[in-house]
């Protein structure tokens, strides 16, 4: 039962990247040319991956420098 719990926040997280992508995309706040779908995937994978590590080393050095290189692919998307 946890594990669909899970599923289904992280397919809501993910479409709700998509969609903020795929709507700044229409506005031309962000490069046409971004996959939303890959993008919102590597956000989820990033943020998930760097919280797990801080959590089982007990150090936030990790999720501190994926949350900073996270930032930059965010800046990235605009146009």
């Amino acid at each position: 039962m946890l594990k669909e719990k899970a599923i289904v926040a992280l397919n809501l997280w993910r479409s709700s990247v998509e969609r903020i992508i795929n709507k700044g995309i229409q506005t031309k706040e962000i490069k046409k040319n971004t996959n939303a779908t890959e993008f919102a995937a590597i956000l989820v994978a990033l943020t998930e991956g760097a919280v797990m590590q801080a959590k089982v080393s007990g150090k936030p050095t990790e999720l501190n420098i994926a949350m900073d290189f996270l930032e930059k692919m965010i800046h990235e998307l605009k146009n």
